[in-house]
């Protein structure tokens, strides 16, 4: 069977930058309105130490921090809904399957089944907190190249369900998180129209 890194290249750059655009549309508006903008920056409490995420204590980044007039706002790109694809499926490894759906880089529901009754997530947290770090890069130069937030893991019927932004990262970091979820000990990975079996 084909893998299905084999099937995603010509998926992953497209579904990206229709994301990415309108987080680069939504910082030039602030910009051409006078605002100061911070892109991607890092959720702080008002004392300027990190805010972590439960239940996997994970930082997580905004979109967009605005000032203008002695203000400051946080501001999120509005809803961007994924691009239409047909779906592809494939083993990631002997062991690791996963259904990829049309899905919004910005916000990833995901959901999976593992093999064992209670998952290691180190894998997961480890991969996040790698691409949580600025990397700029040739594609985005005006912003950091880096995944905002992970939500979950919540509990769902014979597994287990996510949301995760993925920010700017670029298209080896949706691999490298399903690498991720396959090392956590999950069997099945359902990205996009999660409520469809693999």
């Amino acid at each position: 069977m084909k893998q299905l890194a084999d099937q995603l290249p010509d998926v992953l750059g497209p579904v990206r930058d229709f994301y990415v655009s309108a987080l680069l549309e939504a910082l030039a508006t602030e910009l051409d309105g006078g605002a100061d903008v911070d892109p991607e920056p890092v959720d702080r409490d008002v004392d300027g130490r990190v805010r972590r995420r439960t239940p996997l204590n994970l930082p997580m980044r905004h979109d967009l921090r605005v000032r203008r007039a002695g203000r400051t706002a946080l501001r999120g790109v509005p809803g961007v809904s994924g691009l239409r694809f047909a779906p592809v499926s494939g083993p990631i490894t002997e062991t690791v399957a996963a259904r990829i759906a049309p899905f919004s880089w910005g916000a990833v529901e995901i959901v999976t089944r593992c093999a064992v009754s209670a998952p290691n997530w180190t894998p997961l947290r480890l991969w996040f907190l790698e691409w949580f770090q600025a990397r700029y890069g040739e594609e985005s130069p005006d912003l950091l190249g880096v995944a905002h937030r992970v939500e979950g893991p919540a509990p769902t019927q014979g597994g287990w369900r996510f949301t995760v932004d993925l920010g700017s990262a670029s298209a080896p970091c949706f691999m490298a998180m399903l690498d991720a979820f396959g090392r956590a000990g999950c069997a099945e990975i359902r990205i996009g129209e999660t409520e469809t079996a693999l």
